[in-house]
């Protein structure tokens, strides 16, 4: 019997590389970290018990970059580089997280060069 598409007919080996390559491939996705931006103040709120806050909420002029691994079953963890930038693009500070929790140096930049560590 002849195909009247050719290009239809697999075999067993092509068939098997290509479930492997598609499991290796969903495992590499799962297991890589990804980035989460969010915005945050540079300086906490007045009230920390429930009350009213007698001022406004400072504004959120700080852009955090963490990146987060995928864990089955339970909810993603802290896995990677830290980064802390103001408003302008500037960089405030780097670190590093292993399995949600910190790892190494955390090093904070001032606006005049200096560093803290």
């Amino acid at each position: 019997m002849r195909w009247a598409y050719p290009w239809l007919q697999f075999n067993l080996r092509t068939l098997f590389a290509a479930v492997t390559l598609c499991a290796i491939g969903t495992w590499y996705w799962y297991q890589r970290p990804y980035p989460v931006e969010t915005w945050v103040s540079s300086a906490p709120g007045d009230c920390f018990f429930g009350g009213k806050p007698t001022r406004p909420p400072p504004p959120k002029d700080l852009r955090e970059v963490q990146y987060y691994r995928r864990v089955r079953g339970k909810q993603p963890v802290k896995h990677g580089p830290y980064y802390l930038y103001d408003a302008k693009g500037r960089l405030q500070g780097t670190g590093y997280y292993r399995d949600d929790k910190a790892d190494g140096e955390f090093t904070g930049y001032w606006t005049d060069g200096g560093k803290t560590t």
